[in-house]
């Protein structure tokens, strides 16, 4: 091989090295330009349904808010109505007892017993509503009702009396108060309701267990002579 030829095959070998790193370097010039081509692409596809995201999310807050403030108008609409219905309930109720209780015809008594178990009914409602929204509780009766078994001046006798229904009711269940008229009086509990001191009174008048006995209501009539 002559020199010229030498020259000229490391001429084309230089050659070739220039355009391998001519190519390398317009690479590494293109890669970042890609790289950042995809960023920007991507970014921007990923905003696109961000901002879609949050339009529908807006949205459904706005839906949301919405159906609170219905459901919040028809609440204090149902609370108006519920305390009018209370109202006008209790005002009957303490109308037909200011009568005299011999004034009042048997109508007049059947009506006022159906007072007062609606009042019970309207209290249970209250108490199942008042576990989701406690102002309601401020509309429940504060009162309870109780049966009377007997009522007599003599306390221990009263006592000795209370022995057999104490069995059957158990003792949390049972009291002796001791009336304003100075008389001792044998009651069951029962659990506080108009409805439950009725029917229980009835029952027992009506088998002859306790022909005297009566409902009332439990006022604070101070200590339990029982206990």
């Amino acid at each position: 091989m002559s020199s010229s030829d030498i020259i000229r095959e490391e001429i084309d070998k230089a050659v070739q090295r220039e355009k391998r790193i001519r190519r390398r370097a317009l690479l590494y010039t293109l890669l970042p330009i890609v790289v950042a081509t995809v960023l920007v692409v991507w970014t921007g596809w990923y905003l696109r349904v961000a901002r879609e995201k949050v339009l529908t999310a807006e949205d459904s807050v706005k839906k949301l808010k919405k159906e609170a403030d219905r459901i919040h108008t028809e609440m204090d609409e149902a609370g108006n109505r519920l305390t009018d219905i209370i109202t006008v309930t209790r005002r009957l109720e303490l109308f037909i007892e200011s009568q005299e209780t011999k004034d009042r015809p048997k109508e007049v008594v059947k009506l006022l017993i159906g007072v007062r178990m609606m009042l019970d009914e309207l209290d249970k409602k209250l108490l199942n509503l008042s576990s989701s929204f406690p102002a309601v509780g401020s509309l429940r009766e504060n009162r309870r009702w109780i049966t009377i078994v007997k009522s007599t001046k003599d306390l221990e006798s009263l006592r000795l009396f209370s022995h057999s229904w104490v069995a059957e009711y158990g003792v949390s269940n049972m009291a002796i108060y001791k009336a304003p008229n100075g008389f001792y009086a044998l009651a069951i509990l029962e659990d506080g309701s108009f409805t439950a001191a009725y029917r229980l009174t009835v029952s027992l008048k009506q088998t002859g267990r306790a022909t005297g006995a009566y409902f009332a209501r439990e006022e604070d009539w101070g200590q339990n002579f029982l206990r």
